[in-house]
């Protein structure tokens, strides 16, 4: 009886401490709650937006592999910040220094290309909006491509030498499966859009040859390019494995 007793008192303790660290590290959950409720209405895989997410955003987070929203690349140097408001005031910082070329996000949006699309910077870095965006531009790629392979290719680059090593890190990647039980369990903090509801349409992004040029279109605009050749950087994937 006593050491039943004292199993009992040990459980209780452990299972005390898993709802701590859990409560402590809810944020680590918030991109792949975005991802189970963006996945939901998009022609994506669950599966490639998931290991795309670990790929561009993946941490360790009290012993689990997790991606992690509130993380920052500024031309190779990443920053993994505490939380929302500290990851904001330093990409400002790195605005304000005039630096471009820095990824945001669940998913690694870059303020160079994909900026102009969202109302504000809080809405880039806002887990359901990064995410939702980027699961739009895969459709988008998938549509031009007609492959999955190329859709998470040209996602990091239309360069041939620098896509195929990170598609190479991107098949090495194992859905976290562990991550949709939590997804589905834990509360839906802070999944919601930053998209005032009074606000004008947000532009039509859409492909118009095969060359892949992706334009912007107002409601009574002529539409203009918005950006070409996505991501084909000169520099070398940054994720190691």
């Amino acid at each position: 009886m006593l050491l039943s007793c004292r199993i009992f008192f040990c459980a209780m303790i452990v299972g005390s401490l898993s709802i701590a660290t859990l409560a402590k590290g809810s944020d680590a959950n918030l991109c792949d709650q975005s991802i189970e409720q963006v996945a939901a209405s998009s022609i994506v895989p669950r599966d490639v937006i998931y290991k795309i997410a670990r790929l561009e955003s993946g941490r360790r987070v009290d012993g689990r592999y997790a991606s992690w929203p509130w993380s920052l690349n500024n031309g190779g140097k990443g920053y993994f910040l505490k939380d929302n408001a500290t990851a904001l005031a330093t990409l400002a910082k790195l605005r304000a220094q005039g630096k471009t070329n820095i990824d945001v996000g669940c998913m690694q949006l870059n303020i160079r290309w994909h900026a102009e699309f969202f109302n504000s910077p809080e809405q880039m870095m806002n887990p359901l909006d990064n995410v939702r965006y980027a699961t739009r531009y895969l459709e988008q790629l998938y549509e031009e491509t007609g492959s999955w392979e190329k859709a998470v290719k040209f996602y990091h680059s239309r360069n041939a030498k620098f896509n195929a090593v990170y598609y190479a890190k991107y098949m090495k990647m194992q859905a976290p499966s562990v991550s949709r039980i939590l997804a589905s369990s834990l509360p839906n903090k802070e999944l919601s859009s930053l998209q005032s509801p009074n606000a004008a349409p947000a532009p039509l992004l859409f492909w118009t040859s095969s060359q892949g040029a992706l334009v912007q279109r107002g409601n009574d605009e002529a539409s203009s390019v918005a950006f070409t050749d996505i991501r084909n950087f000169s520099v070398p994937p940054l994720v190691e494995m």
